[in-house]
């Protein structure tokens, strides 16, 4: 639908629906010929064409007459903004010139607000609105809904039309705090209603951990809890019947945590797979401290290992051990052993994922180790990821610093560094993990934050390569960016391997170079050659070797 709103001529205003004699399959669409697609409820017209005149584009008609235009493409978007009078003929419309709006539904959407602890939002209410701004969201609420673009149910349809409507007649605006702590960011659903990024509710949000994809599903639908950051769906009923896209997962039953996506092939229940390394601190027992590594002699294959008998699998610089086990035992589970003495423990599955945060201290014989207990993190390589901070043309964001990581965070991080790099959870090569690695260190370094504008517009979304190293979620520069159309998929590649330029969104990679040479799972797309756009996908399948397809003919000159 088309909104055009401030002319003088009264009739041209209003909302502008399809003509339902029109299409996008006619023989003059696109052509520059007369195509009168639209009209309002006073019969006035929004049409392309004729060629020839100097109102030659996009039109206003009524009776007959152009009153306003604005020069375009046949095939292009519908221009918005101010457009401008018919000159000549004394049919113009009157002044003031209109204001041309495009209109669709309301988009529901996760935008990060902030990694910050401390960070706070506001509610929008009916003040937020103003008139103007108020009809647009009508108007797109008559429209429907989506969620990231995806067509929806009628049902969930509703619900956001309540919450919506709700937001704009409320009067109250709410402070809302951070609930996700240091170490997950978090993210905010808001819905887009053609006028604002309206926030009706304090409690629309997930938290997200560092390493982990963006929120997957709406917020009535997320599995798991708040700190579990919406990982997989209890239910995909959201999605309209006729989709047949990808679909986002299903939460996985209880063989897995309820945030974790249900991929058979890629999850694994190893251990070592999952926390490379263990980082023990502050403990009042100083040889439990420290980093653990995976002790050589181990595996995951071993006999005894996930059956809840004893299993010693890491140790420190100390010796001290890290195991689980054995059963029977008031500290049964996740140990800390030193010189054959269980010293704090953690109740959890043999099969479960290493219990992180504060521990327990043994109760009873005398050989608990001593207060303050300690604090147990797993360590995982550096993952490379690329985040959505903003839709926003005017969002803004700040790099992070050496006054970013305290000393402890600061630590993880370079042992973050000592286990390698990843893409998307992807091994990388050597040499890609060399460049990753002094990225990271040179923001650790780094005592001047700035901030960062947003280069991408109002039809792009703003994409930032960050840094997980397990402390924090490190931003180095302001340049790693890259602008995604919005019905384009995420960025495909690392930034230095992305093809052509800021605006083209990273959908294709100049290189594979990045990969770890070892790497077989379904790689992303190369950057077509000068045939075509730089940002074209290569196909294997569809390229032909013949030179009758690569060079159909051949021009010799200046012999």
């Amino acid at each position: 639908q088309i909104l055009v709103e401030g002319a003088g001529q009264d009739n041209t205003n209003g909302i502008y629906t399809r003509d339902p004699r029109k299409s996008c399959d006619d023989a003059l669409y696109g052509t520059g010929a007369n195509w009168e697609g639209y009209r309002n409820a006073n019969n006035a017209i929004f049409s392309f064409g004729p060629p020839g005149r100097v109102w030659e584009g996009w039109r206003i008609v009524t009776s007959g007459h152009v009153r306003y235009y604005h020069a375009g493409d046949a095939n292009g978007p519908i221009p918005e903004g101010q457009w401008r009078q018919r000159e000549g003929g004394g049919h113009g419309g009157a002044l003031p010139l209109p204001t041309v709006t495009c209109l669709s539904g309301v988009d529901v959407v996760w935008t990060v607000v902030s990694a910050s602890p401390t960070a706070q939002f506001k509610t929008t209410t009916a003040q937020s609105y103003s008139e103007e701004q108020a009809r647009m969201a009508e108007s797109s609420l008559s429209l429907g809904a989506s969620y990231s673009g995806v067509d929806v149910s009628t049902s969930y349809t509703t619900s956001v039309s309540r919450v919506v409507r709700s937001g704009m007649t409320n009067t109250r605006e709410e402070t809302c705090d951070n609930p996700c702590g240091s170490d997950r960011k978090l993210f905010v659903q808001q819905f887009s209603t053609g006028s604002i990024m309206a926030t009706p509710e304090c409690g629309l949000v997930t938290c997200v951990p560092y390493d982990a994809p963006d929120p997957q599903c709406p917020i009535e639908y997320c599995g798991g809890d708040l700190l579990s950051g919406c990982q997989c769906c209890t239910s995909l009923e959201f999605l309209d019947p006729s989709f047949t896209g990808q679909r986002p997962p299903l939460c996985a039953t209880d063989h897995a945590p309820d945030w974790a996506p249900v991929d058979d092939d890629l999850m694994s229940d190893c251990v070592y797979d999952t926390c490379p390394q263990i980082l023990v601190e502050g403990a009042g027992q100083d040889n439990t401290n420290g980093i653990y590594t995976r002790d050589p002699r181990k595996s995951c294959d071993d006999a005894l290992y996930g059956t809840g008998a004893n299993w010693e699998g890491y140790r420190n610089a100390n010796n001290a051990i890290f195991s689980f086990g054995p059963p029977g035992r008031v500290w049964e589970g996740w140990r800390i052993v030193t010189s054959g003495h269980v010293r704090y423990y953690h109740a959890g599955d043999a099969n479960g994922p290493i219990p992180e945060g504060q521990w327990r201290q043994r109760e009873g014989g005398g050989h608990g180790g001593a207060l303050p207990l300690p604090t147990v993190t797993c360590l995982s390589g550096v993952d490379v990821v690329w985040t959505v901070v903003s839709a926003s043309p005017t969002a803004q964001f700040k790099t992070t610093t050496a006054q970013s990581y305290s000393e402890e965070q600061a630590r993880m991080a370079e042992s973050s560094l000592s286990l390698g790099a990843s893409y998307s959870g992807v091994d990388v090569s050597t040499s890609y993990t060399t460049s990753v690695s002094r990225v990271v260190r040179s923001g650790m370094t780094n005592t001047r934050e700035e901030t960062c504008d947003n280069p991408c517009g109002s039809d792009r979304k703003l994409f930032v390569q960050q840094f997980s190293t397990g402390s924090i979620m490190a931003t180095p520069e302001c340049g790693l960016v890259t602008c995604v159309p919005y019905d384009a998929p995420d960025p495909q590649c690392p930034i230095e391997y992305c093809g052509g330029d800021l605006l083209s969104g990273c959908q294709c990679c100049t290189s594979l170079e990045f990969l770890d040479p070892s790497f077989t799972g379904q790689r992303p797309p190369l950057c077509a050659t000068d045939h075509a756009p730089d940002w074209a996908p290569v196909d294997d399948d569809l390229m032909s070797d013949c030179v009758y397809d690569t060079c159909p003919q051949i021009l010799v000159e200046g012999a």
